[in-house]
């Protein structure tokens, strides 16, 4: 029997990487960039705030308490159709834009509605306050993942944000497995002969780890050229 080390080896000595091939993400998760993949937008798109409350000028709120008029309301997903000026709020959803002039969220639980259509700011705020600011996370342009990176549910949910719907992949390699010796028979032969366990437990092996296609190839004799064509011909079915 030979070691682990020299089975991976011999295996990586011999493996041939496939054409790439243009996948959807979903069908892509498990296999390895042939290319390095660029952002197409900032990461994030625009500056949003991250709770719920009023988008604010941090500047009109020195010498808080103060109270500010609200002139409109942003939900997640709307464009703003007016910015702020001097003492001046808007309510805004998590989530959502910054309108033009805003630089700080004040979180619904810290301020007051007034009935005369203001809210009261108790405290100053500081710029950026609950505020995701544009590009935050990344650049247009930068290099989001690298060539030879594994595609995972979370990179397939970072490739979709940028509007990626395909990727150029490297195709799984095949794997076959089998129970080799002729001593090994199946579960339900003669229980006289020594019953395969081994690989029904190996079988889930190659659905959950990254990257692979798995071929079951039943039970194979142990001689060693009887083996070699076995494999072969059911890797290459």
């Amino acid at each position: 029997m030979i070691s682990f080390e020299k089975a991976r080896e011999i295996i990586s000595r011999r493996v041939v990487l496939k054409r790439p091939e243009r996948l959807l993400l979903a069908e892509a998760i498990g296999c390895v960039l042939a290319r390095d993949i660029a952002a197409r937008d900032d990461g994030p798109a625009f500056d949003k705030s991250v709770m719920d409350g009023f988008a604010v000028r941090s500047q009109d709120t020195v010498g808080a308490p103060v109270d500010l008029k609200i002139i409109g309301a942003l939900a997640a997903g709307e464009l703003p159709r007016r910015g702020l000026k001097k003492d001046q709020a808007i309510r805004i959803a998590t989530g959502a834009m910054l309108p033009s002039g805003a630089d700080a969220v004040v979180m619904e639980e810290e301020a007051v509605v007034k009935a005369n259509e203001t809210v009261r700011i108790p405290r100053k705020i500081s710029r950026g306050e609950s505020v995701y600011f544009r590009s935050r996370d990344f650049k247009k342009g930068c290099v989001l993942l690298k060539k030879g990176s594994l595609v995972n549910d979370v990179r397939a949910g970072l490739l979709s944000s940028q509007g990626l719907t395909r990727v150029l992949v490297y195709p799984m390699p095949h794997v076959a497995l089998a129970a080799t010796g002729d001593e090994v028979v199946e579960a339900a032969a003669d229980a006289a002969s020594v019953r395969c366990g081994t690989r029904q437990r190996l079988c889930s092996w190659p659905r959950c780890g990254p990257g692979r296609s798995e071929r079951l190839s039943g039970h194979c004799p142990g001689q060693k050229t009887v083996a070699q064509a076995f494999f072969a011909s059911r890797l290459a079915l």
